[in-house]
């Protein structure tokens, strides 16, 4: 002791899949401060010191408080129906480990289920790896991911993307932060169809915030999206009804590649390819935008049918 906590030994113990926080008390004396370091059998591995403190006369009382529910899992498999909820942050699922293009949950062909109050962690237990996808939703040759809904959900550290969309529709994306990702959002190319994200966040992602892919229709964005190293938004045609609408854009395009707050391109950098290479039916409006990115707020191209209005 000799007025300061120098270490903290103690046992193990068992299902700390994330490290729990740690709280010294008594021993006469204040300020000492230790984190907890887990291994990859959720045990215990040790306490690093932050701060020693002062004035202990004899050994503090330590007191371990975990992350609720928090599992370490290879993989979970939405089924049509199913409701998975936690109760926020103190609900989490995180990588196992083992194999990173296995995305840690994922629905195929899954229709009416929800996904609420929890968040995903794509690195492993002792964050020196990370899985490349959070969340993978795709359809198939006979049904589609239909009609099913994410609300108040995190995902983070993965390295490609948090959420990825593969022939999808009627998707409610509610609430939810999709944070320090390769992107966020990202809907491939081909089909995703009447998507929907209103509320949370789309940023502090190493290429964009939100990516909507060609051949999507019908998406509308109200949330927020900012400081992405790339784009808050970037959209590819062609592409038939986006929608912008009360949302916030702030420090997109930081990064060493540049970019915008909203980007929109056609497939092809050719204007004569024609109509089918355009995207359609573009709206912006009441919509906050910052001028301290590295090109412009907005750009598009190849877009027909667009209003910019009341930013």
């Amino acid at each position: 002791i000799n007025g300061v906590v120098a270490s903290i030994t103690g046992g193990t113990g068992k299902n700390y899949c994330m490290a729990p926080s740690v709280v010294l008390s008594g021993g006469g004396g204040s300020g000492a401060r230790f984190h907890a370091t887990v291994s990859p059998a959720c045990q215990i591995s040790g306490y690093v010191q932050d701060a020693g403190g002062s004035g202990y006369t004899s050994a503090p009382a330590v007191t371990l408080t975990p992350i609720a529910r928090c599992y370490i899992v290879s993989q979970v498999v939405f089924m049509a129906g199913m409701v998975i909820e936690g109760d926020g942050d103190s609900s989490c699922i995180q990588w196992d480990g083992v194999d990173e293009n296995k995305p840690i949950m994922t629905a195929s062909n899954a229709y009416h289920f929800t996904l609420r109050n929890l968040s995903v962690d794509c690195r492993n237990a002792t964050h020196t790896r990370s899985a490349r996808v959070g969340i993978y939703v795709t359809g198939g040759t006979l049904f589609d991911a239909a009609d099913s809904t994410i609300q108040g959900v995190t995902v983070q550290y993965c390295q490609a993307k948090g959420m990825e969309f593969n022939h999808s529709y009627g998707w409610l994306l509610l609430g939810n932060d999709l944070q320090y990702n390769g992107w966020g959002l990202f809907l491939d190319d081909g089909y995703n169809n009447a998507t929907f994200v209103a509320g949370g966040q789309y940023s502090d992602n190493t290429h964009d915030g939100i990516y909507v892919g060609s051949g999507s229709s019908q998406f509308k964005f109200h949330a927020i999206a900012e400081s992405n190293l790339e784009n808050g938004l970037h959209y590819k045609a062609p592409l038939i009804g986006l929608s912008i609408d009360t949302a916030y854009f702030e420090f997109n395009g930081n990064g060493p590649r540049g970019g915008y707050d909203v980007l929109g391109e056609g497939c092809s950098s050719n204007p004569a390819v024609g109509y089918d290479c355009m995207a359609t039916s573009v709206n912006i409006s009441n919509s906050l935008f910052t001028a301290t990115n590295e090109k412009a707020s907005v750009y598009v191209s190849l877009t027909a049918d667009f209003t910019f209005a009341h930013n």
